[in-house]
Protein backbone atom coordinates (compact mmCIF):
# COMPACT_ATOMS: atom_id res chain seq x y z
CA UNK A 1 0.00 0.00 0.00
CA UNK A 2 1.29 3.53 0.86
CA UNK A 3 4.74 2.12 2.36
CA UNK A 4 5.40 0.60 -1.37
CA UNK A 5 4.48 3.96 -2.69
CA UNK A 6 6.70 5.88 -0.61
CA UNK A 7 9.28 3.21 -1.14
CA UNK A 8 9.00 3.54 -4.81
CA UNK A 9 9.07 7.55 -5.04
CA UNK A 10 12.38 7.57 -2.66
CA UNK A 11 13.82 4.73 -4.95
CA UNK A 12 12.86 6.77 -8.30
CA UNK A 13 14.38 10.12 -6.45
CA UNK A 14 17.78 8.24 -5.64
CA UNK A 15 18.20 6.90 -9.17
CA UNK A 16 17.20 10.56 -10.61
CA UNK A 17 20.15 12.19 -8.29
CA UNK A 18 22.83 9.45 -9.19
CA UNK A 19 21.86 9.79 -12.62
CA UNK A 20 22.77 13.52 -12.54
CA UNK A 21 25.67 13.04 -10.84
CA UNK A 22 26.97 10.56 -13.48
CA UNK A 23 25.28 11.71 -16.29
CA UNK A 24 25.25 15.21 -16.09
CA UNK A 25 26.06 16.61 -19.63
CA UNK A 26 23.41 14.25 -21.30
CA UNK A 27 20.69 15.20 -18.81
CA UNK A 28 21.63 18.58 -19.63
CA UNK A 29 20.50 17.73 -22.97
CA UNK A 30 16.99 17.07 -21.71
CA UNK A 31 16.66 19.37 -19.04
CA UNK A 32 14.84 22.03 -21.98
CA UNK A 33 12.36 19.57 -22.24
CA UNK A 34 11.84 18.65 -18.89
CA UNK A 35 11.78 22.45 -18.23
CA UNK A 36 8.74 22.51 -20.22
CA UNK A 37 6.83 19.85 -18.84
CA UNK A 38 7.28 20.73 -15.72
CA UNK A 39 6.07 24.77 -16.40
CA UNK A 40 3.23 23.42 -17.91
CA UNK A 41 2.08 21.02 -14.89
CA UNK A 42 3.18 23.81 -12.47
CA UNK A 43 0.52 25.69 -14.19
CA UNK A 44 -2.60 23.77 -14.46
CA UNK A 45 -2.10 21.60 -11.09
CA UNK A 46 -4.62 23.64 -9.43
CA UNK A 47 -7.69 23.72 -12.30
CA UNK A 48 -8.45 20.18 -11.19
CA UNK A 49 -9.15 21.62 -7.59
CA UNK A 50 -10.99 24.73 -9.03
CA UNK A 51 -12.86 21.99 -10.88
CA UNK A 52 -13.92 19.92 -8.12
CA UNK A 53 -15.13 23.09 -5.59
CA UNK A 54 -17.37 24.13 -8.46
CA UNK A 55 -19.13 20.66 -8.66
CA UNK A 56 -19.32 20.51 -5.27
CA UNK A 57 -20.16 23.56 -4.16
CA UNK A 58 -18.14 23.41 -1.29
CA UNK A 59 -14.60 23.19 -0.56
CA UNK A 60 -14.85 21.59 3.10
CA UNK A 61 -12.65 18.70 1.60
CA UNK A 62 -9.53 20.77 1.60
CA UNK A 63 -7.49 21.75 4.76
CA UNK A 64 -6.69 25.44 5.32
CA UNK A 65 -3.06 24.74 5.68
CA UNK A 66 -2.88 23.17 2.26
CA UNK A 67 -4.56 26.09 0.58
CA UNK A 68 -2.14 28.60 2.80
CA UNK A 69 1.10 27.01 1.75
CA UNK A 70 0.04 27.36 -1.99
CA UNK A 71 -0.84 30.99 -2.00
CA UNK A 72 2.41 31.70 0.27
CA UNK A 73 4.65 29.35 -2.34
CA UNK A 74 2.75 31.26 -5.23
CA UNK A 75 3.29 34.63 -4.18
CA UNK A 76 6.84 34.03 -3.18
CA UNK A 77 7.05 32.07 -6.92
CA UNK A 78 4.94 35.54 -8.37
CA UNK A 79 7.43 37.88 -6.77
CA UNK A 80 10.62 36.39 -7.51
CA UNK A 81 9.23 36.04 -11.92
CA UNK A 82 8.00 40.04 -10.95
CA UNK A 83 11.66 41.03 -9.64
CA UNK A 84 14.02 38.90 -11.73
CA UNK A 85 13.99 38.77 -15.53
CA UNK A 86 13.12 35.86 -17.13
CA UNK A 87 12.29 33.95 -20.31
CA UNK A 88 8.68 34.93 -21.38
CA UNK A 89 7.24 31.43 -21.13
CA UNK A 90 8.27 31.15 -17.22
CA UNK A 91 7.13 34.75 -16.85
CA UNK A 92 3.03 33.82 -18.47
CA UNK A 93 3.12 30.58 -16.04
CA UNK A 94 4.02 32.19 -13.40
CA UNK A 95 0.75 34.48 -14.00
CA UNK A 96 -1.23 31.92 -14.47
CA UNK A 97 0.26 29.69 -12.06
CA UNK A 98 -0.38 32.29 -9.39
CA UNK A 99 -4.11 33.20 -10.90
CA UNK A 100 -5.50 29.69 -10.67
CA UNK A 101 -3.91 29.79 -6.80
CA UNK A 102 -5.32 32.83 -5.68
CA UNK A 103 -8.46 31.14 -7.72
CA UNK A 104 -8.51 28.33 -5.32
CA UNK A 105 -8.29 30.66 -2.11
CA UNK A 106 -10.88 32.91 -3.09
CA UNK A 107 -12.85 29.65 -3.67
CA UNK A 108 -12.27 28.22 -0.49
CA UNK A 109 -13.48 31.01 1.35
CA UNK A 110 -16.62 31.74 -0.70
CA UNK A 111 -17.33 27.86 -0.60
CA UNK A 112 -16.60 27.06 2.82
CA UNK A 113 -19.65 26.16 5.12
CA UNK A 114 -17.99 25.70 7.87
CA UNK A 115 -16.04 29.30 8.08
CA UNK A 116 -17.79 32.02 10.47
CA UNK A 117 -18.78 35.00 8.28
CA UNK A 118 -15.59 37.83 9.87
CA UNK A 119 -13.02 35.05 8.10
CA UNK A 120 -15.11 34.49 5.51
CA UNK A 121 -15.12 38.18 4.34
CA UNK A 122 -11.24 38.59 5.61
CA UNK A 123 -10.09 35.59 3.54
CA UNK A 124 -12.50 37.03 0.44
CA UNK A 125 -11.03 40.58 0.87
CA UNK A 126 -7.23 39.14 0.91
CA UNK A 127 -7.73 36.78 -1.68
CA UNK A 128 -9.19 39.70 -3.93
CA UNK A 129 -6.15 41.93 -3.06
CA UNK A 130 -3.84 39.36 -3.69
CA UNK A 131 -5.49 38.90 -7.15
CA UNK A 132 -5.37 42.57 -8.08
CA UNK A 133 -1.79 43.06 -7.26
CA UNK A 134 -1.10 39.99 -9.72
CA UNK A 135 -3.00 41.61 -12.52
CA UNK A 136 -1.28 45.32 -12.01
Amino acid sequence: GRRRWVLAVTAVCIAYAIANLFFWEAMAQVVDTCEWIAMLLWSVETIFQLWTNHERGDTDGQAIYSVGIAWLGKTTDFTATYLLVLPLQNVLLTYFSTSTAYANVFQFFLLSKNMKTTARYAGLGLSFAMFAFCCV
